[in-house]
């Protein structure tokens, strides 16, 4: 409710909004905490994103990658590229 709040993400002044959105334990956000956490971040990236329609880069760490894949896409519905990639293979 606060008017000055908006300056973080750009509003009323020439400065652009945050480009990067940095997401730390993703895979904790599953079920309900995923749920209530993904209408924040809806929140966060609408207000991150441009008039133009540029919205920002997410980079999400986790402790385990398995399914990340449908998580990225059930939170931000978009892909995902994985960081660093599979390692060789032991065989």
């Amino acid at each position: 409710w606060e008017p000055r709040a908006g300056r973080l993400f750009g509003a009323g002044t020439p400065n652009l909004p945050p480009s990067l959105v940095i997401q730390d334990e993703l895979h904790l956000l599953t079920g309900p905490l995923g749920t209530t956490v993904g209408l924040y971040e809806s929140a966060v990236l609408g207000l991150c994103t441009t008039p133009d329609g540029i919205s920002p880069k997410v980079v999400a760490s986790t402790a385990t990658i398995r399914r990340s894949g449908e998580q990225i896409r059930a939170l931000y519905g978009g892909g995902v590229q994985l960081f660093p990639p599979a390692g060789l293979d032991a065989r």
